[in-house]
């Protein structure tokens, strides 16, 4: 029998030598491969669910920064090509609307891109009549005697829904009418 044994190839010895001790080998190997695919998936799936989750909610800011940004920018427009600021009753919310020209509305936008909503909030300013600081005074109005007629703080808030609740980002800009000097 050793003489067979001997006469055969060193790649059909291999074959036979396997197939005869190495029984269930393949399958522990499969089962082992299976194992190990499962623990890096395990690990894998709840980091690309946070990088998606993540991935939604920077484009989300980012759209509302950008909302933002654009209220500002008009109402800063609006307010330094309008001389009479009294049209603009404050403490109130408007909307920018484009028609031909940009301009401020009472109201506020709802569904931009289907998803945002935005105010544009005009509120009076008072100083200090000593060193001209800005005073924050919930009372700040035209009969004040702190009243700055030629400022007004404008203050933009965006707000979005998303499945952890409801988000928002604010801004706001002081704008000081430039005094005509001849």
């Amino acid at each position: 029998m050793q003489q067979a044994w001997l006469k055969l190839s060193p790649n059909m010895r291999t074959r036979k030598y396997w197939q005869q001790n190495c029984n269930g080998y393949f399958i522990m190997e499969a089962i082992l491969s299976v194992a190990i695919m499962g623990m890096i998936a395990v690990t894998i799936m709840p980091t690309l669910n946070f990088l998606l989750t993540r991935t939604k909610k920077s484009i989300h800011e980012t759209e509302a920064t950008l909302l933002l940004q654009e209220a500002l920018e008009v109402t800063y427009h609006v307010f330094m090509t309008t001389n009479d600021w009294v049209t603009f009753t404050a403490p109130n919310v408007y909307k920018p609307v484009h028609n031909g020209k940009w301009e401020l509305i009472e109201g506020s936008d709802v569904n931009l891109e289907a998803l945002f909503g935005r105010k544009i909030e005009i509120n009076f300013v008072c100083r200090n009549t000593e060193t001209g600081m800005q005073i924050e005074d919930p009372g700040c109005s035209p009969t004040h005697p702190s009243f700055d007629p030629n400022s007004r703080k404008i203050m933009v808030t965006v707000s979005w829904n998303e499945p952890s609740g409801l988000r928002e980002i604010k801004g706001d800009l002081l704008v000081i009418k430039q005094l005509q000097t001849n």
